[in-house]
Order: C-alpha cells, then structure tokens, then sequence
C-alpha cells in the first residue's frame, strides 16, 4: 500500500494524502516566535528555545510553542544554539535544538554527536529526531529504517505520541518492517488518545477507508471530529463532506457548511470547493 486516499466527491475534485511519503514530516506550530522579538531577548538559552525549540516537545518551556520545520533558520539556530550549550553544557534542551538543526542543515554526522547520547538517555525528543536522520539519511548518515524503528519503538514505548505515530506510520507503510495494519493500529490509537491530531485524522481514514479494519464511517466521523476541533483542515473539509451527504452522522447542511467554512478559511482547496457546492445548490444557505 503506497498511500492513503481520501475522496472529497466535489464537482469531481479529489484530496489525495500521501502518507507513506519519502519526504521529511512537517512539524507545526501556531506561532513560530510567539510575542517576543530576538533582539529583546537577552538570555542565549531563550533565544535557542524561541529560533530552534520542536513543536511536541515535552521539555520545552512554558511559552515557547516551537518551530515548524518549514520555518526554521538552520544557521540562525546554529549558531544561536551552539553559543548556549557552551554557555549552558548541562542543559539537554539546547543541545537538542542544535543537533535538530544540524540534521535539517543535512550535516548528519554533527546531528548524530548530538542526538545519539540524548537518544541512549531516554530524552524522548530525540528519539524522534534520531529516528527521523536514519528513515531520511543526512550527509554523514546512512539511511536506515531499521535503526529508524529501533529510536521511534523507544520513544512509542515510553508513551510519546509523535513516537507511536511514527512507529505506527512504519507498520502502515512497510518501512523497514512487514506490513501490518492491526500493529500500525494499535500505536495510531495510543498518540490519537493522548490527542495527536494526525493520529486522529490517520485513524478517520483508516475507518473510513476500510485500511485493515471493516469500513466505519461512525468511527471514521468519531476521529475527524477530534481532528477537526484541533484545528485540522483535512478533517474539517472531510467533515464537511460527511455532513452533507449523511456518512456517519445525521445528515445536516448547516454542519456541512460550518465544516467547510472551518476548513475554506485554511484555503483548503476540497473545503472550497463544498462550500461553492453547497450555495450553488442552496444547501443549507440561500440560493
């Protein structure tokens, strides 16, 4: 199975979610420097958290949100972040945010010296960065999903959620393992309970699908919604769609439209394009 695919039967438009893709994930925050300019920040190790901090991070500081990985400055954080662990050695926070951003500046071998020891002491962040330098490879580092899975099985056994996605995301897809839906179930589960939204939005596809499991669209709508109340534009538009045509729920226009509208306002393309079906038809609104 190469992908996941999600159908949004609008004027003949579909979504297509790839997510067994060869691509380095995207980390997301809602803010990538929160209120708080660099220049007014005086501490080197602030500073390292505000330009370099992962979203998910269970170590960052109260306030530092953390940047999305299509945000980052990886030379700005380097050379940040390489001042405050001198200044701060036995801070592991700041080492990680450097070998983070050595790793996205494909200097693997850096990211590694980093990484690895962090790894081998269960600070859990790292587990999924070392993971993420063997099933992507950087300079210095040869790809491997196996090492890949070794690092994303220890963080998903210490109850990680971005972990037992990943790991769950190996068994789905076939990286370094044998295919297995019920295994790759099992740990989307376990980060969509501790409320990982794209574990959520995977376990709405897998039920609405029929990946591995008998079709549910009552559990496909279920996980969705979870999704989608976080924010999750894919969900809100498949939402949209489930509303308007009575999937799982009672059929209800104005739900289709709010969902929609939730997911329009992203430009999500599949949410626009229900929403022009839904006046060009009336549904739900005047004609």
């Amino acid at each position: 199975m190469s992908q996941i695919k999600s159908l949004y039967l609008v004027t003949g438009v579909s979504f297509i979610l790839s997510a067994c893709s060869n691509t380095l994930p995207t980390t997301n925050a809602s803010s990538s420097a929160n209120s708080v300019t660099i220049q007014a920040a005086k501490d080197l190790g602030y500073q390292c958290d505000l330009l370099g901090a992962m979203p998910d991070n269970p170590d960052n500081p109260k306030g530092i949100e953390g940047v999305s990985t299509s945000d980052i400055d990886t030379e700005e954080i380097i050379e940040v972040c390489s001042k405050a662990v001198k200044a701060y050695p036995k801070v592991d926070r700041y080492r990680f945010n450097l070998g983070r951003a050595y790793f996205y500046n494909d200097n693997g071998s850096k990211a590694y010296d980093l990484l690895a020891p962090l790894a081998k002491d269960d600070y859990v962040a790292a587990h999924i960065s070392l993971g993420n330098l063997y099933e992507f490879g950087a300079e210095g580092i040869e790809h491997s999903y196996t090492l890949a899975n070794k690092w994303y099985k220890r963080g998903a056994d210490l109850g990680y959620a971005v972990a037992q996605f990943n790991y769950a995301t190996s068994y789905y897809c076939g990286k370094g393992v044998d295919e297995n839906d019920i295994e790759a179930i099992k740990w989307y589960h376990m980060a969509a309970k501790q409320g990982y939204v794209d574990a959520q939005y995977q376990l709405g596809e897998i039920y609405y699908h029929g990946h591995g499991v008998e079709v549910s669209y009552e559990q496909a709508f279920e996980w969705y919604l979870k999704a989608a109340k976080q924010g999750h534009v894919e969900s809100q538009s498949q939402l949209g769609y489930m509303y308007r045509e009575g999937e799982g729920v009672t059929q209800s226009y104005e739900q289709s439209l709010h969902w929609y509208q939730e997911g329009a306002k992203h430009e999500d393309d599949s949410a626009q394009f229900g929403l022009g079906y839904l006046y060009d038809e009336g549904l739900g609104v005047p004609q």
